[in-house]
């Protein structure tokens, strides 16, 4: 998603929400934002390989904000209360393995 800031509207169900009934009738450009940065913004820089049979290792690289899945830990190395809680790729399951250990 570029950097920007994009106008939140909702739906449910199909069905538009007024502006005027969502963030507390407030509905402006700039006090129902979403801003995007890229410095904020999770990335995937490389992939390989690009497709296997399933149970393949795939190694992704990028830029993520926590290193803890799945975890009961509190805090990520970078001091956020952060996790992932799970993976997919084309829609299946994954298991995320630590580079270099068993785990």
């Amino acid at each position: 998603m570029p950097s920007d800031q994009y106008v939140v509207h909702v739906s449910v169900d199909g069905v538009p929400i007024p502006d005027e009934a969502i963030c507390r009738g407030a509905h402006k450009p700039g006090g129902c934002s979403l801003y995007t940065r890229w410095y904020r913004t999770p990335t995937i820089r490389s992939l390989s390989p690009t497709s296997g049979p399933p149970g393949t290792l795939v190694t992704m690289r990028g830029m993520i904000f926590t290193d803890v899945y799945g975890s009961n830990t509190d805090k990520s190395s970078n001091g956020l209360n952060t996790r992932f809680l799970r993976a997919y790729a084309g829609g299946m399951p994954c298991e995320l393995l630590k580079p270099n250990s068993d785990e």
